[in-house]
């Protein structure tokens, strides 16, 4: 398939014209087909090609539905090949004009990722950090990625007034907004652009004034060094680079004055940094060679090496379409224009007057203590012109104030860290200072946090076939300091996730804690209050266990213990698993799901003993025999204590069974939680958890795990 041949870009009605051959894009096909067509470059990884695709799109069809997703896949192509201020200023046009696109969250994401890219992070930050208020109905994922990127480029989390930024990146792209409209007919014409001399001398000019020869170089030798800089349409610099041959002559033993050298022309660069260029020109000086050479300093002379750098510049063209307005009526008098002259040429002449002949001033500590091997230190540097700083040979980004800041890594605690910090002005004075790191490390416990559970993200259709029974059992009458801490509190809350999450309507839940839920009571829950709430058969039942577990003397039974329970005559006291499951199948329900945040290894959640000398469980999954209707999800294996999370004050189980039932769980964003799904969820975060606690706990699931516990919208 033939490629594009030719396109104009396009900015929201700033008078350039579009122009495409019909017989490269699908002019006659359906959107939907151009949209096919436009995409395909991308999956060909033909970036350059879906560049020019999306833009011809986009012009053809400026607000069809599929719009928006093509202005962000066209900022893609940008942002996939590093041209981060063109991938801003194409993911900013998406966010003013297609507010209302499935693609906006992440386009207003990757519109702060990239400003902070570009060194614009108080921008940027304020749009990864106000995305979330703008769209509270973003997907899970790009919410998520909002928080990692905030974290990343260290954000001010209280700073989400990005809105009031729109206006000046709108200004500083030049793009004009969305409610303008250009009504004038335009009629595009093709115009060759190429660099003016005069503008090849500013620019060189420009770098000049920030070169001043070190001194002690021998002069008979060849002091001249070419750098290729690449720049932004705004004129900041996003790479440079020593051309080959000069960077091996670099490298060539004996050649140690010819890095002094270089190193002195890249501190020019910098310094000089933004260069001013033409806007409508940019494709012609976005890379430029620059050529230092000491002979057009030391004798006031341009070298041949610069002459044939500035000529390779003035000789580059590039053709670009403009539209004109086309009058509507035709003027009555011919006006004269004069003819502009072109601008005199600027050169940089320095004056004694102005040379800085003292070195810059570093404010900083010398000593610092930290108490950890990565460290951030600030400091300040004055100088009446503009400098370049260095701290080990590295160099180090300053602000316009002359503040910077230091980041290092001390790899050995006990010897510390020295820190050389060179500052070198354009006049080449310099001054030197020593800063020592000392590492005293602090022994503070790592806090973890946890959000607390939310019912309120989630909501289902109720369905008045489903019912709950909800147990939780803190306090025991028989058992002295031997409680299972927060199970009330875990069966309260899973209360509000049976009616949120699961659908089950108010009433059609019943909820023992405590003193509530003796045997007695239980009994009477699972044979008379169940039986009349399931009349006509086929309700789906769910049961919510948190407490006391058991095994038989044996090692063959698995006992739930009531809070009247005695723990050395189970057989009489507690409640059978199996005994449970009879009770329940008399009233053939539809489907059980059972959740019990227990263990029956005869610990209670803090690893106290229940009963000493206890013998080890017997039973394996095969034994478990239960309806294929039963789907099971256990805390923890059967030789394993279920733990509990003092920080949240839940059940280690609870705690991430209700945040997963709120979405979490929902690996595929699909709206649908499955039990595999559910139970994957428990295993890496339950078992994450308790590994930190320094104990075991994996959650196992008995039952389909392709079954749909809950669809919710």
């Amino acid at each position: 398939m033939k490629r594009l041949l030719a396109y104009l870009f396009i900015v929201l009605g700033l008078g350039l014209t579009l122009s495409v051959n019909a017989d490269d894009y699908p002019l006659n096909a359906s959107v939907e087909n151009q949209y096919d067509y436009t995409t395909q470059f991308l999956k060909d990884g033909d970036y350059s090609g879906a560049e020019d695709a999306f833009k011809t799109f986009l012009e053809i069809n400026p607000n069809h539905k599929l719009s928006g997703n093509a202005q962000y896949w066209l900022a893609e192509t940008f942002r996939v090949r590093q041209l981060n201020t063109d991938a801003a200023m194409n993911y900013l046009i998406g966010y003013q004009k297609y507010p209302k696109s499935s693609k906006a969250p992440i386009n207003l994401l990757k519109l702060g990722v990239t400003l902070v890219q570009i060194g614009e992070k108080k921008q940027g930050c304020k749009m990864i950090i106000g995305m979330a208020g703008q769209y509270p109905n973003a997907n899970v994922s790009v919410k998520e990625k909002a928080k990692y990127e905030a974290q990343k480029f260290n954000c001010d989390k209280r700073d989400k007034n990005y809105l009031a930024e729109i206006p000046k990146l709108m200004k500083e792209f030049d793009i004009v907004a969305q409610s303008q409209k250009n009504h004038t007919k335009k009629i595009s014409k093709s115009v060759s652009l190429k660099l003016t001399k005069n503008e090849i001398d500013n620019l060189y000019s420009t770098v000049g004034s920030c070169w001043s020869i070190p001194l002690g170089l021998p002069y008979d030798k060849d002091l001249s060094v070419k750098i290729k800089v690449k720049l932004t349409p705004d004129g900041k610099i996003t790479n440079t680079q020593i051309l080959d041959y000069d960077y091996a002559k670099m490298n060539k033993t004996g050649n140690a004055y010819y890095r002094v050298l270089a190193e002195s022309a890249l501190r020019a660069i910098k310094l000089c940094e933004p260069f001013k260029g033409p806007k409508n020109k940019y494709d012609l000086w976005k890379e430029i060679v620059f050529n230092f050479d000491a002979r057009d300093v030391l004798y006031g002379t341009e070298s041949e090496e610069t002459k044939i750098a500035k000529n390779n510049l003035l000789n580059k063209s590039t053709k670009t379409q403009i539209a004109k307005a086309e009058p509507t009526i035709t003027p009555k008098k011919k006006v004269k224009v004069a003819k502009a002259e072109e601008p005199k040429k600027e050169e940089f002449k320095s004056e004694s007057k102005n040379i800085d002949k003292d070195a810059p001033i570093i404010e900083i500590a010398k000593n610092f203590t930290v108490d950890s091997q990565t460290y951030t230190l600030k400091g300040k540097v004055k100088d009446k012109s503009k400098f370049y700083l260095e701290a080990n040979g590295r160099p180090i980004e300053l602000n316009d104030n002359g503040n910077f800041k230091l980041e290092g890594f001390v790899v050995d605690p006990e010897a510390g860290e020295e820190i050389k910090i060179v500052a070198i002005d354009r006049w080449n004075n310099q001054s030197e200072k020593i800063v020592n790191v000392k590492v005293e490390f602090k022994e503070v416990a790592d806090v973890r946090t946890y959000e607390q559970p939310n019912p309120g993200k989630i909501r289902v259709k109720q369905d008045k076939n489903k019912i709950a029974l909800i147990i939780g059992i803190e306090k025991y009458k028989n058992l002295v300091n031997k409680d299972a801490p927060y199970a009330n509190r875990d069966a309260n809350a899973f209360r509000a996730y049976a009616n949120r999450a699961l659908g089950i309507p108010n009433k059609n839940i019943k909820v023992l804690i405590d003193e509530e839920a003796t045997r007695g009571e239980t009994l009477k829950a699972l044979t008379l209050w169940l039986p009349q709430m399931a009349r006509g058969k086929g309700k789906d039942i769910f049961v919510f266990f948190a407490g006391h577990g058991l095994a038989s003397d044996d090692g063959k039974n698995l006992f739930l213990l009531p809070q009247d329970g005695d723990e050395v005559l189970l057989q009489y006291t507690a409640l059978s698993r199996l005994e449970i499951f009879d009770l329940i199948n008399k009233v053939e329900p539809n489907s059980v799901t059972m959740f019990f945040d227990t263990c029956y290894s005869g610990q209670t959640r803090d690893e106290e003993m229940l009963v000493a000398g206890l013998r080890p469980i017997r039973l394996v999954a095969e034994e478990q025999k239960v309806q294929n209707n039963f789907t099971i999800f256990s805390a923890s294996n059967y030789n394993q204590t279920s733990g509990s999370i003092e920080e949240a004050k839940h059940g280690i189980f609870s705690y991430y069974l209700m945040r997963g039932m709120e979405g979490n769980a929902d690996s595929n964003n699909d709206k649908k939680i499955t039990n595999g799904e559910l139970i994957a969820y428990l295993k890496e975060n339950v078992s994450e958890e308790a590994f930190i606690n320094n104990r075991e706990q994996e959650p196992m699931l008995s039952g389909d795990p392709d079954k749909v516990l809950i669809s919710y919208r």
